[in-house]
């Protein structure tokens, strides 16, 4: 399908949603993204820490994905060509993997996450702070409108009638806004998508006086206490080059466990925990909660990695997948594939 008259919406624009765009774009379809953050890339996130005292002092800190792993031909020619474009390199961890073949090659932002995310998004109608609350199909028309609010709550005017729609929000939001919308489902599809789950992840930013102990290939879950799951230094992986600052991630036991608790206690007991790899006093902290930070269970579909609800609505993400068992530190890949096959649905009916 090439028809100039067809226009998607994607709501979400993480991995997925931009990966669905660029298909659909090369494919002659015109195409934009909304999305509520105030910025593109989804879990693919990072922050600035300053310290108020020297505003010389300048943390750069990812604190969705960390790095991301590698093992499907088509993610690798396309991260191939990130990196031969200077957004992405092979993370420093990826040297002492010793079996590349069967565990895949590791990446990370040659510089932050988001300015990766910001460069791939170049080009594409972009519709940030806006939270979509409800969908409307328009048999007159044969589009759809879409009921937009901002961050404040105020009414957002989007002159988009899309065609098509693609949604890859976590899935307990995109069922909470087919309710809404009074979107029929199919008892099949009702079980299929109430039964994924997600890990959650407490996340911590900090930064330091001074440069931690952290290697530069960073800590993973089998180094730390049991409590942590990721420990990285973006001063010593070179990202951070003005600020030492530093990601702690929680498990997800931990993170369910005291995910309701005040975010001063829970920063406490980050710090208490790194402590023998920090090294250093704290200037600056930050304590982010993703609820929908990994999937936990998936929506397994019978040949694509999407579920079309209709011809012109699918649905699309890290949940989606043809098999049962996926390691979840892929869930990155897991959402380029899934975004790579919602824009084909499109673009081959």
């Amino acid at each position: 399908m090439t028809d100039t008259q067809t226009h998607c919406t994607i709501l979400g624009g993480g991995m997925a949603g931009l990966t669905a765009a660029h298909a659909l774009q090369s494919q002659g379809i015109s195409v934009s993204i909304v999305d509520k953050g105030q910025g593109i890339g989804g879990r693919l996130a990072s922050r600035r820490l300053r310290w108020d005292p020297d505003p010389k002092i300048l943390g750069i800190a990812d604190y969705g994905t960390l790095q991301f792993r590698v093992t499907d031909p088509h993610f690798q020619h396309q991260v191939d060509r990130w990196v031969e474009q200077g957004l992405l390199r092979l993370d420093p961890c990826s040297a002492s993997n010793a079996d590349h073949g069967k565990l895949g090659q590791i990446y990370s932002g040659t510089s932050s996450l988001r300015t990766f995310t910001q460069s791939i998004s170049h080009g594409l109608p972009l519709h940030l702070k806006t939270r979509i609350t409800q969908l409307h199909w328009q048999t007159a028309t044969q589009t759809w409108e879409l009921t937009a609010l901002n961050p404040t709550g105020a009414s957002v005017p989007l002159f988009l009638h899309p065609t098509h729609l693609i949604l890859t929000c976590p899935v307990p939001q995109t069922l909470a806004l087919l309710q809404e919308s009074a979107i029929p489902l199919t008892q099949r599809q009702q079980d299929d998508l109430h039964n994924v789950r997600y890990y959650p992840c407490l996340t911590a930013l900090l930064l330091l006086a001074n440069p931690s102990q952290i290697p530069a290939t960073g800590l993973r879950s089998e180094e730390l206490p049991p409590e942590l799951s990721a420990l990285r230094c973006h001063y010593r992986s070179g990202i951070s080059p003005e600020g030492c600052a530093v990601t702690l991630q929680a498990s997800p036991s931990f993170s369910e466990q005291h995910w309701a608790a005040e975010d001063a206690w829970i920063l406490k007991q980050f710090i208490r925990l790194a402590q023998p790899w920090l090294g250093s006093s704290v200037l600056t902290q930050h304590l982010h909660r993703w609820r929908y930070s990994q999937p936990a269970q998936y929506c397994v579909c019978s040949d694509r990695p999407h579920l079309a609800l209709q011809p012109n609505l699918i649905l699309a993400g890290d949940a989606f997948t043809t098999q049962q068992d996926i390691d979840p530190s892929l869930f990155v890949q897991q959402a380029f594939l899934s975004g790579l096959s919602a824009a084909a649905a499109i673009t081959e009916a």
